[in-house]
């Protein structure tokens, strides 16, 4: 598609936003690997006691998966970009939308024990609750996720009882989809 600028313009405007659209979109494929890799990287920071850089992976991870995370805001962007199936790599033959929540749910999970490493406790609070409220409002979801329904549910309260219960307890979740 092309389009013109109408009007008084700087000509090297335009030829940055030309070359912006002329760079190809990632797949869901990519999006979701490259989500993993960064929630993976977390992961190693999170064990490594550097919370904060752990906490910046998540997010980008979120970002990665075109969820854009501001403070206490979170915008989902692009959920028809993931109805599809990944074709290769690590998800194929998956339903990509499954996937990313998923992904989702197990950094929602990792975000709230990052908090609390961090002893900020009102946010990990937030997030958790957040996430639970959200998946309580969802209609229909066990009969759309089928087999992972399980999976979602038992993140999703391992993400209540950080939020409400910290004992303490050390771990990172990661994403087991086999």
């Amino acid at each position: 598609m092309q389009f013109s600028i109408i009007g008084n313009h700087l000509s090297s405007i335009e030829e940055k936003v030309r070359a912006e659209q002329a760079v190809p979109h990632k797949t869901a494929r990519e999006c979701l690997e490259e989500t993993t890799r960064l929630k993976d990287k977390g992961n190693v920071a999170f064990k490594e006691n550097k919370w904060d850089e752990a906490l910046r992976l998540y997010i980008n991870a979120f970002a990665a998966m075109f969820i854009v995370c501001k403070g206490r805001q979170r915008s989902v962007w692009g959920d028809a970009w993931f109805q599809t199936y990944v074709s290769g790599g690590q998800y194929d033959g998956k339903f990509a939308l499954q996937v990313r929540i998923i992904l989702r749910i197990n950094l929602v999970a990792n975000v709230v024990a990052t908090y609390l490493k961090m002893e900020e406790y009102e946010e990990a609070r937030f997030w958790g609750m957040r996430t639970i409220d959200l998946l309580r409002g969802s209609t229909g979801m066990s009969i759309f996720f089928g087999n992972c329904f399980n999976e979602v549910k038992l993140n999703a309260s391992y993400i209540l009882y950080l939020a409400l219960n910290y004992q303490g307890t050390e771990f990172c979740f990661t994403s087991n989809l086999s």
